[in-house]
């Protein structure tokens, strides 16, 4: 199995359905799941997850992980 078949392609088809959320979904890819935890961290934690997205955007900017570098 090829590594980089494994992630989302923007180019393939793409199911989107519908709940609370949109779920994209494409066969054979990742999935990720995601759930809210601003309310379920201690505020140390949540303050470490805050600087680590800042210095996140400090070093790539705002883009998302779609149009990152490779090397990263």
């Amino acid at each position: 199995m090829d590594p980089n078949d494994i992630f989302f392609d923007k180019h393939a088809e793409l199911a989107i359905t519908y709940r609370n959320r949109p779920h994209w979904k494409q066969p054979g890819k990742v999935h990720f799941v995601t759930w809210r935890q601003a309310d379920s961290l201690a505020k140390v934690q949540l303050e470490k997850l805050k600087q680590d997205r800042d210095a996140w955007k400090r070093r790539y900017g705002p883009q998302d992980i779609l149009t990152l570098p490779s090397e990263v």
